[in-house]
């Protein structure tokens, strides 16, 4: 699938975890305009364990959108939350 090497590669970077992988809960009609580049998606959500005197913020992986193609849902978050776009800077020569 093309694109799809960026989006393992760069999210783990972005998440400081080892690896990422999810299934495709359904695909998403490419929006007009598309994106020019690969944009991975999170949903922002509010978490104040361990402590309710701390208040920290969890970042869930939920859209994949890839330039040219209709994007990916890959988890749904309940409750409130916000949606925070991940762009990137484009390629130089």
């Amino acid at each position: 699938m093309k694109g799809c090497h960026y989006f393992e590669t760069i999210l783990p970077k972005i998440c400081e975890c080892p690896q990422f992988s999810s299934p495709v809960l359904k695909t998403l009609r490419q929006p007009d305009p598309p994106p020019a580049e690969t944009q991975p998606v999170f949903h922002a959500v509010g978490n104040s364990e361990p402590s309710y005197t701390e208040y920290v913020t969890d970042y869930l992986p939920a859209e994949v959108w890839m330039s040219g193609q209709d994007g990916f849902l890959i988890h749904v978050t309940k409750g409130a939350h916000s949606r925070q776009v991940v762009k990137g800077q484009k390629a130089g020569k």
